[in-house]
Formats: C-alpha cells, sequence, structure tokens
C-alpha cells in the first residue's frame, strides 16, 4: 500500500489460535522486520506491535497461552498522537509514545509470521485481514466490526411468527450451532433452557440471548 509508511494505520484481523508450543511470539501481520508488526505474544499472553523497531505490548493475560476462539484484533495508529489496541472492540491499550506513532518504513506484507530479533508463526486460524491508510475514527471503526460480526457471526435469527388459529402444536425454535451460550424467555421471563434450540407447546413471546464467538 503506497504511502502507508508515512500516514495513519488502521488494521483489523479476525483470527484463533492453538495452544502455545515453541515460539513466543506468533505474528499476525507485519511490514518488513519490525517496521509495523501485529503479533500475539505467548508468554505474556497479550498483543505485541513493533513500530518503526520499536517495541510495546498490552495489557498481560489478554490473550491466553492455552490458545482462543476467535477474536476481533484491531490495531490504530493515529500518526504523531496515538497508538491503541483492541480485543473484540474494546480497548486493551493505548499510548502517545512518539516513537510508536511515527512513521516506519514500508517493504514487503507478511501474514502469518513475524521476522526480525523475535520471530515466529502463527498456529491458528487468520480468517480476515483489513488494512486502511488512516486512522479510522471510533463511527468508521464500528462499521468495519459491524461488517466483520455480520461476516462471521451472523445475528440471530427465529424465523417468522407462527400463527395457529385453532390450539397451538409443539413448535420448536432453533437459535442457531454458531453460538456459545443461549438463554431463552417467554413473554419476558427467564426460562431455565439453556440450549441451542427450544420445544414450545405453550403460545407466547419467545426470544433468546446468545453469545457469538466473539464474545
Amino acid at each position: 500500500i503506497a504511502g502507508i509508511d508515512t500516514s495513519s494505520i488502521s488494521v483489523f484481523i479476525v483470527a484463533d489460535a492453538e495452544p502455545r508450543t515453541g515460539d513466543v511470539f506468533r505474528g499476525w501481520f507485519a511490514i518488513g522486520e519490525h517496521r509495523f508488526d501485529i503479533s500475539w505474544q505467548t508468554d505474556l499472553q497479550n498483543i505485541s506491535v513493533f513500530n518503526a523497531g520499536n517495541y510495546t505490548w498490552g495489557n498481560p493475560n489478554a490473550l491466553p497461552s492455552s490458545g482462543f476462539p476467535a477474536k476481533i484484533i484491531s490495531v490504530k495508529k493515529e500518526k504523531g498522537v496515538r497508538l491503541e489496541q483492541y480485543i473484540n472492540t474494546v480497548l486493551d491499550y493505548s499510548t502517545t509514545t512518539p516513537s510508536l506513532n511515527a512513521p516506519f518504513s514500508n517493504d514487503i506484507f507478511q501474514i502469518g509470521r513475524t521476522t526480525g530479533i523475535w520471530s515466529g508463526y502463527y498456529k491458528g486460524n487468520i480468517f480476515e485481514i483489513i488494512v486502511f491508510s488512516g486512522y479510522l475514527s471510533d463511527s468508521s471503526s464500528a462499521a468495519v466490526y459491524g461488517y466483520l460480526r455480520n461476516k462471521y457471526a451472523p445475528p440471530v435469527d427465529l424465523g417468522p411468527d407462527q400463527n395457529a388459529s385453532y390450539g397451538f402444536c409443539s413448535a420448536t425454535l432453533h437459535a442457531g450451532t454458531r453460538f456459545k451460550s443461549f438463554q431463552w424467555f417467554k413473554d419476558g421471563y427467564l426460562l431455565a433452557d439453556t440450549t441451542e434450540s427450544i420445544t414450545v407447546s405453550q403460545n407466547g413471546n419467545y426470544k433468546v440471548m446468545v453469545s457469538d464467538v466473539f464474545g
């Protein structure tokens, strides 16, 4: 991407991870050798970022070394102002250290590894990486998060209303297998059901609250 080395930059990564074995640094995305790279640092269990050879890391224990399900990892650098790291849209770390928001030298883009003093190959799935040559505002970032959520974890859909003119036969409601947890409600009251589907035999307004792969 021409000019990305001297501009602001925003990177969005969708990835999961296998348990740590071997390399401490597992690279998601890199430009050259520590010019600009984003990695999972497995010993501190966090996000690490190099910018122009300078290194910083996010909060320890944010990304467990035992591996983790799919997450949206994002790093936004506003040139000359700040660098921010996010996990599933939540701010994990921010710094205004000048060396971490300065320009760097452009180079070859790499996916799934870092090179240099601390190098390593990624072990896990990298589903998508989006790179912008600019610092995305909160509203623009929300649009990217919405796109990624709808693509990898579409919202729940119980289907159209079911109406019966004469009595009510039992019906099974499915929330979808792509979610991690389920909590069902009838007419606003909490039910004991916590499974992907329920069979109902009474009329009412049924809803489900789910947690997707991004939490």
